[in-house]
């Protein structure tokens, strides 16, 4: 059976189509739903919304061809509003004046979507989807919606609200820093260069998708539920060709202005041209002359059936048998009352969303242990004990406990790639093979929901990117002296880690690296700084800032701080990070000190009311800003 069939059948509520239709579509939407939401539980929220929006305004659809395009859409924009919901400033860049871009544009064209081969390494797709992660929340939304779920500009700029030259411009600026990601990275997985390219990110989310599955009770849910709201929408069409959709006109007096998935057939067609308005008011018109007549048919006819009751209840009165007729009984010998008649009401579908439920948490049943007798025993015969010698030195721990520790070996370090154990709390050996452990790679425990506690050996040096991200049970976390730096998205999304502290000796640390965790969420100092003077984040409300002394090293610390006008960098400050000023629509001036020794890529960026950069003549920072578009920016500080 093919998809117009199969779409055809699920209008009229065919269960078994409804469940097709799902089981085809289901994974590629969540992985979806995933990569722009960022964590299961809202993914799994917003799949449950797509399929019941769609299930339940399946009669919309005018080409059932493009089921699954409907699907992506409807999703696509119930994320935009619940990401817009968390922060209403993280779309506010995209409005039609906004010229940004600094960028050098590649050569890169936005009509080639060639189909590639997803490469067969796990390890390196994970590095993939971790780079595209590492994109502005724009940038990556709309590169995920063009490559992943293949929409047109047109399509994405609907669901953003903006002009379509935007959406070129994002997704030309993404491939762009995407391929700056893979190049500072390729160093550490040279495969990584051979998908430079982010036209290459399709075949790589698809192949993913295959391999991700929804939870079955989250499936239950949605399949039974769509079944209802499928089978409720086909009992209140009203066409004589059931199969033909309604036009969106028919809802839009009730669309809410977030609604754009009820007027998506809009998004997967071409413009309506005056021929075919005319001829859809027409169809229109011939419906309502039915509808019509139909009403007068009825109105004939109830006419004569009240004028049968009315004869009929006279002779039945000049019979003397009313008490027959006052109980309103039924039977082969007695007539039949208007007040049998029942008529179904006809209902509208209903104009609110379809509830989002969460799967239902069941406990497990509370059992009592059973009451057992005391055994008998015989009184046990004491001997004198028989004790071991004490052991005086700790036993040399073995080689093979180290055994959940995958890692490589360059030199005499070794670097931990892998942990693939159970344990709750997890002390990192600070040696392996006899050779000492330097460095947490990439990765390396992302997303292990079951670690609570961590220790880190002062023989590590470097947490590289991503290592702990989305371990959401880990609560506390002990670094020891001797850590230098910390990587982006470090510990990003472990939403319970609060107990920390980081050393003195730590100089580095990357973009969002505590991002979303209830240490940063709870500071309440306007300048966060930890480690040898690493300014982690600015949290203050002052529009003009003065970072104080002390601070050596800038972070994304002014990361979408929307409130800022103007900056000032003190003496002593050396480096400055990837985004610390990035996304800020009313920064105007910036202050660099002769000190700055390192000015990561896209420390600037997408600061479109910037006029001045304050700088000493001679000094890197003036060096940097000529090398990166910023010359005519330039000014005496």
């Amino acid at each position: 059976m093919n998809i117009i069939e199969t779409v055809a059948l699920a209008r009229e509520g065919d269960a078994n189509a409804i469940s097709s239709l799902y089981g085809e579509y289901k994974n590629s939407v969540y992985f979806s739903c995933l990569n722009l939401m960022g964590n299961e539980k809202e993914a799994g929220i917003v799949l449950q919304y797509t399929f019941f929006q769609a299930f339940h305004k399946i009669g919309l659809l005018k080409n059932p061809e493009n089921f699954g395009m409907w699907l992506f859409v409807i999703a696509a924009n119930r994320c935009r509003i619940l990401l817009r919901d968390k922060n209403p400033d993280i779309f506010s860049s995209l409005d039609e004046d906004d010229k940004t871009s600094r960028t050098k544009n590649p050569k890169f064209s936005l009509n080639n979507k060639t189909k590639t081969e997803a490469p067969a390494d796990s390890d390196l797709i994970n590095a993939i989807i971790a780079v595209v992660d590492e994109l502005p929340d724009a940038d990556r939304m709309a590169a995920i919606l063009y490559f992943y779920c293949r929409m047109n500009t047109v399509q994405i700029a609907r669901i953003f609200e903006c002009g379509e030259h935007v959406i070129k411009r994002r997704i030309i600026q993404a491939a762009d820093r995407y391929k700056a990601i893979i190049a500072s990275k390729s160093g550490d997985y040279e495969q990584l260069a051979e998908y430079a390219n982010i036209e290459k990110i399709g075949a790589v989310f698809e192949n993913e998708a295959a391999n991700t599955f929804v939870p079955d009770e989250l499936s239950e849910n949605i399949v039974a539920t769509s079944i209802t709201l499928a089978a409720s929408a086909a009992g209140n069409t009203f066409f004589e060709d059931k199969s033909q959709a309604r036009e969106p006109a028919d809802v839009s007096e009730n669309r809410q202005p977030d609604q754009t998935d009820d007027n998506i057939s809009a998004d997967l067609t071409d413009s309506l041209d005056s021929k075919n308005r005319k001829q859809l008011t027409a169809q229109q018109r011939i419906a309502l002359r039915n509808l019509i007549t139909i009403a007068i048919i009825l109105i004939i006819a109830a006419s004569i059936i009240a004028g049968s009751i009315y004869v009929i209840k006279k002779a039945t009165d000049s019979l003397a048998i009313s008490s027959d007729l006052s109980s309103g009984d039924t039977n082969a010998n007695g007539p039949i009352s208007s007040e049998d008649i029942t008529l179904e009401p006809i209902t509208e579908p209903p104009a609110t969303e379809p509830p989002v439920t969460e799967p239902p948490v069941t406990e497990p049943p509370v059992t009592e242990p059973p009451v057992t007798e005391p055994p008998v025993t015989e009184p046990p015969v004491t001997k004198p004990p028989v004790t071991e010698p004490p052991v005086t030195e700790p036993p040399e721990v073995p080689d093979d406990l180290n055994i959940f520790f995958d890692s490589n070996v360059t030199g005499n370090e070794v670097v931990i790639t892998r942990y693939s154990g159970t344990a709750k709390d997890v002390d990192i050996p600070a040696s392996i093979g006899g050779k000492p452990v330097t460095k947490i790679a990439a990765y390396a425990f992302q997303n292990n929901t079951d670690l609570i506690g961590v220790k880190i050996p002062a023989s590590i040096k470097t947490i590289d990117v991503s290592a702990f991200r989305g371990c959401t049970s880990l609560t506390n976390v002990t670094f020891s002296s001797g850590l230098i730096s910390i990587g982006d998205y470090a510990f990003l999304e472990c939403s319970k880690l609060s107990t920390f502290k980081i050393p003195s000796t730590v100089t580095s640390i990357g973009v969002s690296a505590f991002g979303s965790t209830s240490w940063l969420n709870g500071q309440k100092t306007s300048f966060v700084t930890v480690g040898d003077g690493v300014l982690l984040k600015y949290l203050g409300a002052d529009s003009a800032v003065t970072v104080p002394d002390g601070v050596k090293y800038i972070s994304n610390a002014f990361y979408y701080k929307h409130g800022i006008t103007s900056v000032v960098l003190p003496s002593g400050v050396t480096t400055i990070g990837t985004y610390a000023f990035c996304e800020n629509p009313n920064l105007k001036s910036i202050t660099l000190p002769d000190t700055i020794t390192a000015i990561k890529k896209d420390a600037i960026y997408n600061c479109p009311a910037l006029i001045e950069i304050k700088v000493k003549q001679g000094s890197f920072a003036e060096t940097w800003c000529k090398n990166n578009g910023f010359e005519a920016l330039l000014a005496a500080g």
